[in-house]
Formats: structure tokens, C-alpha cells, sequence
């Protein structure tokens, strides 16, 4: 009988405890995912399942937080400006619309569904559409309490008179927050144009159903590529002689298949059906008899976390996704330069799969009688 094929393992002495991937970084979830990870004055700040990408005032969701009353400014004087966007409908009843202006020239993406919502709304109102600026810190809370227009015939409209269609609309907005008032906005940090390295890791997750298992795949380590070297090929099949008429000869193989950085996961018999999870598993490497070879360790940080790493279920769609690290230095809002470690997991088009088989009856040609 062949040997079995998948092992448990654990992390042994001497390798280094990760621990540099940050305490916001969720191992099973493959996500940032923490609570309290930031704080303000009185206000901590949650992420919840945050695939890396770059945070705004949506990403994170605030818990017992009292809003302070906002600070009384000085009245400003701003002279409004026409809305410009491109392909824009016409600014004026008589002006003649172009007829290859389109809305849709500039879809908008996942990341930002503002863009979206802002599109409709534009394309469905009036185009009469003003905007002035606002002086606003980063980190606080910008309120604009009251607006004053004066128009070109001398005419005075106070947002305080009621409805006239200068206080902030209560049935949509683009930036609500919740806690705040509609006219209340939120100004977040937010690291512009960091410098970014080349990815010092990526590793891609999939489900092989042929292979029942789940496959994690170093593509990148070190800020080098991956080689995937099998340390056993299978020899080249013979080449078919004249007579056939001898008996096939075969050689048995326990299995064949295993290469490096394919590291499997297989489902974790002991996780309730509400959490299912797959264990990190060690493969071995039967196509070398009699004594089976087992397949190196993972290298890539990500997949070394303290103990034997378990990634949900939920983690991992079923068209696989890849998880890349890299360095981005930025400065804060003081210039104070900021250096870390950013891990990003983005969807993949096709999950990795590996053909693994055993028991396997390799042909050695005819032998004749």
C-alpha cells in the first residue's frame, strides 16, 4: 500500500514567528480584520474583512463614539463655479448637445461607487450645477451650518429660510456617516501616491476539485520568482517498437504529481458546518521509492503564521484569489515618514490546480515472446 500522501505538520523550532504581519491582519479570514486598530480622541475605529486596498472613510466602522460639537468658524466668501465634468450635457437650453457625448465613456469601478451614483444622479437632473470650495482638516469633521448666496441681480437666499433648495437633502447623500448629520462630512487621512516597491510575495489561493483540495501557490518570494522544479519527472515514455504483438510491461508508481510551493489544504474534518476551515497539509512525494521524499515547506510569510495555518472556507471563492505583499513608504500629515507592509488580495480569473495521481501504472513497452 502506498504511503499516505498528505501529512500533518506544525511549525517547527526555529522558524520565526511572523508576527510582523501586523495585528490587523486576520490569518484565517486572508484579510484585515481587527477591532479598536485605530483610535481618535475618544473613538475606536473597527475593520472589518478590508482586502487591503486603500483605506477611506468607509472602511472602517466607529464604536462608542461621542461627536463633539463643531467648532464655530469665521463666515467665508467663495465665488461658485459651474460643475465640469466630461461629456456633460449642455449648459444652456439653446446649446446644441453633442451627439457622441455618452455618460458611460467613463465606467465606474468597484472602488469607487460614488462615481456610479454620482452619474445617474447627474444625468437624470438639471445641469445646473454649482460648486465652491470649503477649508476643511484632514481628521475632523467638516460642518457647514448655514449658506448665504447672493446672486448677479443683488438677491439674497439664506439656506435658514426653509425651502428653497439650500439645506442639505435628507432622503440621499453620497458621504453619509452614520452618528453625523447630513450636512456633516467626514475628512479621513488618507497616504497620496506612496511609494510603492515591486511584490515581495504572492501566493494564490484555489480550490482543485479535481484534486480535492485547496491549493496555496508561492509564486513570488523574497522579491524573486518562484521556480517550480519537480524533483522527480517521470521518465519519457518509450518510444513504441514494431512488434506488438509481446506483453505490455508496466511500472507501478505510488503517485506522481507533487512539485514545490504547491502547498495543500485539506478540509479540517473537526470544523462545524457554520466555520468550515482547510488545515495547511504536507505533501510527499511518492514517485520516489521506496522511501517517500517530503515536499519542502512553505516560505512565503503569509502561509507561516504562529501554529499550523486554517483559512475559512468563506475565504476563498471558488475562482481562487492571490494574495501580494509589498513595501509603500508615505509621510503623515506632520511629513513623518511612514513605512509598512501591505498585503492586498485581488480575485483570479481561474483557480491554480496541480494534476496529482496515484497508484499509478507507468507503461515500459512490449516484451517480446
Amino acid at each position: 500500500m502506498p504511503a499516505e500522501p498528505l501529512v500533518e505538520w506544525g511549525v517547527p523550532d526555529g522558524l520565526p514567528d511572523p508576527t510582523h504581519l501586523g495585528e490587523t491582519w486576520d490569518t484565517h479570514q486572508l484579510r484585515y480584520d481587527r477591532k479598536g486598530v485605530f483610535t481618535s480622541g475618544a473613538a475606536a475605529f473597527d475593520v472589518e474583512r478590508h482586502t487591503g486596498d486603500h483605506v477611506d472613510w468607509y472602511t472602517v466602522d466607529v464604536r462608542d463614539a461621542d461627536v463633539p460639537d463643531p467648532a464655530a468658524g469665521d463666515p467665508i466668501t467663495r465665488l461658485p463655479a459651474r460643475l465640469d465634468f466630461a461629456n456633460k450635457p449642455p449648459q444652456g437650453i439653446w446649446e446644441i448637445e453633442d451627439a457622441s457625448a455618452d455618460l458611460s465613456a467613463i465606467p465606474p469601478d468597484s472602488a469607487h461607487p460614488n462615481t456610479a451614483i454620482s452619474t445617474d444622479l447627474l444625468g437624470g437632473r438639471h445641469d445646473e450645477w454649482f460648486v465652491f470650495q470649503v477649508p476643511g482638516q484632514a481628521g475632523s469633521v467638516l460642518s457647514v451650518e448655514r449658506v448665504e448666496v447672493l446672486d448677479s441681480m443683488g438677491n439674497t437666499y439664506d439656506s435658514a429660510d426653509g425651502d428653497i433648495g439650500l439645506e442639505a437633502p435628507t432622503d440621499w447623500t453620497l458621504f453619509q456617516t452614520s452618528g453625523l448629520a447630513a450636512h456633516q462630512l467626514l475628512l479621513w487621512n488618507v497616504a497620496e501616491f506612496p511609494l510603492m516597491s515591486e511584490s515581495i510575495e504572492r501566493v494564490q489561493f484555489g480550490v482543485d476539485e479535481a484534486a480535492n483540495l485547496v491549493w496555496a501557490v508561492e509564486r513570488r518570494i523574497a522579491s524573486r520568482d518562484a521556480t517550480e522544479v519537480n524533483p522527480s519527472p517521470a521518465p519519457d515514455p518509450p518510444e513504441p517498437g514494431g512488434d506488438l504483438t509481446g506483453a505490455m510491461s508496466y511500472l507501478y508508481v505510488p503517485g506522481e504529481g507533487a512539485a514545490p510551493h504547491w502547498i495543500p489544504y485539506a478540509l479540517d474534518a473537526d470544523s462545524q458546518a457554520a466555520d468550515h476551515a482547510y488545515v495547511q497539509r504536507r505533501l510527499l512525494d511518492l514517485s520516489t521509492p521506496p522511501v517517500p521524499v517530503p515536499m519542502p515547506r512553505p516560505s512565503a510569510e503569509v502561509l507561516l503564521p504562529a501554529g499550523v495555518h486554517r483559512v475559512l472556507s468563506s475565504a476563498i471563492p471558488q475562482d481562487g484569489i492571490e494574495l501580494e505583499r509589498r513595501y509603500l513608504l508615505a509621510r503623515d500629515i506632520h511629513g513623518r515618514p511612514q513605512l509598512w507592509i501591505q498585503q492586498q488580495v485581488r480575485p483570479l480569473l481561474s483557480p491554480p490546480a496541480r494534476a496529482l495521481a496515484f497508484d499509478v501504472a507507468r507503461p515500459l513497452g512490449h516484451q517480446s515472446e
